[in-house]
């Protein structure tokens, strides 16, 4: 089990430049089965939630699992995870176009999964939907 375990925290072990790499390669998120793999084993924000609601009689095991993601669920039907799905597109280009006019050269591109080199089996994973650059401007008197 301790070989299992060490081989396990192991794979997480990232350089910086892996880490861009990853970023990179998992843009389509959910499309995407390096996505998929890069999760397991790591806290997601929904994971984090139902942990901090775990009740005392749930069972340890079935915490492993939902982390190791080994019950994959389709959560599409949830209302919350449904909304998004619809209007994350719709909601991108709102801001962006709002951006657009307080920002010189703004931009606003897809991203995957953002890992820090520093802490790769940290306990939060940080889950964006997009990155953005802009030039900002100071004007002095």
């Amino acid at each position: 089990m301790q070989w299992t375990c060490d081989a396990f925290v192991q794979d997480f072990l990232a350089t910086p430049q892996q880490c861009q790499n990853l970023e990179t390669m998992t843009r389509a998120q959910n499309n995407s089965l390096l996505w998929k793999r890069h999760r397991e084993g790591r806290v997601t924000a929904t994971v984090a939630h139902d942990i901090l609601t775990l009740k005392p009689q749930t069972a340890p095991l079935a915490v492993i699992n939902k982390v190791m993601k080994r019950e994959q669920s389709n959560l599409s039907h949830i209302e919350s995870v449904a909304f998004g799905l619809r209007y994350e597109g719709k909601a991108k280009e709102e801001y962006k176009m709002e951006m657009e006019c307080l920002h010189e050269q703004f931009q606003l591109r897809e991203c995957g999964l953002v890992v820090e080199p520093r802490f790769p089996c940290s306990l939060l994973l940080r889950v964006v939907s997009g990155h953005a650059h802009a030039t900002v401007k100071v004007l002095s008197k």
